[in-house]
């Protein structure tokens, strides 16, 4: 009897929440088209604190072939007067549905102290497939 009595009241309360709920079904949005971020990038030395560089987020949109996409970009750098003792120009993109956020293509195109890395990669989801290209170079001194 009280089981019976404690299922008829959670029954209750969870569909009084979503009939009084003013958005029956919310969407969640973390980011919009358009929407950038910024940040400066230090370095730390025991107590001392370098301004060594900074990144950049971005969101737009992007149509290809015919479908319109979400193409996420993050870009970091260092800045100019510390290229000479590290220095480093990295990108990454990706391009996402709209809807699903399901990843289309990824791209990566490093270059963090002379060692160069480039990913290009398609992901084919009707087939069960990831198609890329890799390639990469190592400084070594």
């Amino acid at each position: 009897m009280k089981n019976k009595f404690l299922t008829i009241a959670l029954i209750t309360f969870f569909t009084s929440c979503n009939l009084f709920s003013q958005n029956l079904s919310p969407k969640i949005k973390a980011f919009e088209v358009g929407e950038v971020l910024e940040y400066d990038v230090f370095y730390s030395w025991g107590l001392i604190w370098v301004d060594a560089g900074y990144v950049k987020f971005s969101v737009k949109d992007e149509v290809v072939n015919d479908k319109t996409l979400f193409h996420f970009v993050g870009e970091g750098n260092s800045k100019k007067n510390w290229d000479w003792f590290f220095k480093v120009r990295d990108k990454y993109e990706s391009y996402n549905d709209t809807t699903t956020l399901r990843p289309f293509k990824y791209i990566r195109n490093t270059n963090d102290g002379g060692d160069w890395v480039y990913n290009d990669v398609t992901f084919d989801f009707k087939n069960k497939r990831a198609i890329g290209f890799i390639k990469n170079k190592r400084n070594l001194f």
